[in-house]
């Protein structure tokens, strides 16, 4: 599994009182952004009303509720998506120190193990 791949689960959302529905345009900006940094992105509809997690490895990265997003807005415009773009970031330079000390860790092992 690639570094650059995030998954993002949404859940639908209740605004004004109405039905409940998926609604991905709360995150027209932070795909976009994402897409443009080089990342592959999946949206996942989840039943849990008014969610949004960011999972990236196997690892939740961010989460907070879809409506804090603004409604098919680019990234620059809200600060909610800034923040998500920043969070993740910084979780793909943590997982390549951790992939960079994995694999001198291992080149040690195999050298030293004969």
């Amino acid at each position: 599994m690639s570094i650059k791949y995030i998954k993002i689960f949404y859940g639908p959302s209740t605004t004004f009182h109405s039905v409940s529905v998926h609604k991905p345009q709360y995150l027209t900006g932070l795909k976009t952004e994402l897409h443009r940094l080089g990342y592959r992105v999946d949206l996942v509809p989840v039943d849990c009303h008014n969610y949004c997690m960011l999972q990236m490895n196997g690892f939740e990265v961010f989460r907070c509720n879809i409506r804090n997003f603004q409604f098919n807005t680019i990234s620059k415009r809200d600060p909610v998506c800034q923040r998500a773009v920043n969070t993740v970031l910084a979780a793909t330079l943590s997982c390549r120190g951790w992939a960079i000390e994995w694999t001198w860790y291992q080149s040690i092992v195999t050298t030293t193990a004969c």
